[in-house]
């Protein structure tokens, strides 16, 4: 799950009768190193080890990374190319809009696009507004400037 702050935290569900329920406290993710077993692949988070058959759950709802349109954890050409196919091929973009508005101008358009052409590609254009960057240097949160036009869930 996700406390307001938006740090992840690994919570243990129980489910009955098709109804879920979470036992106990969360386990903040914060300040872990390497939480080993933990596998980011796209949109999903997958967390294995536990013998005993306990599954956990991590959501990350509402964090995202400016620039990173397809969701791989990578800010590269692949994300302008998403951002394209989005505008003027009608191609499915992330359910977080707001990793597409590279700009931060609240508006989906060929400006984000290029923006983060410029940034990639031409020396001394300058990154994306925060949150931005590479798995490498992952700098995620919450949008500080929220809009209806580019949401994320």
């Amino acid at each position: 799950s996700q406390t307001e702050d938006g740090t992840l935290e690994i919570i243990e569900v129980r489910v009955e009768n098709g109804v879920a329920e979470q036992i106990g406290e969360g386990i903040s993710l914060a300040g872990i190193e390497d939480p080993g077993g933990i596998v980011i692949e796209g949109g999903s988070i997958t967390v294995t080890g536990n013998s005993d058959g306990t599954v956990y759950e991590v959501q990350a709802t509402g964090v995202f990374t400016r620039g990173d349109a397809n969701v791989d954890f990578l800010i590269d050409i692949g994300d302008v190319i998403t951002i394209l196919g989005y505008l003027f091929s009608g191609e499915v973009g992330p359910e977080c809009e707001a990793r597409m508005d590279v700009n931060d101008d609240n508006a989906l358009d060929i400006g984000d696009g290029i923006y983060l052409l410029n940034s990639l590609f031409l020396s001394g254009s300058p990154n994306p507004p925060e949150p931005f960057g590479s798995f490498a240097d992952l700098i995620t949160g919450p949008d500080p400037t929220p809009s209806s036009n580019t949401p994320c869930p």
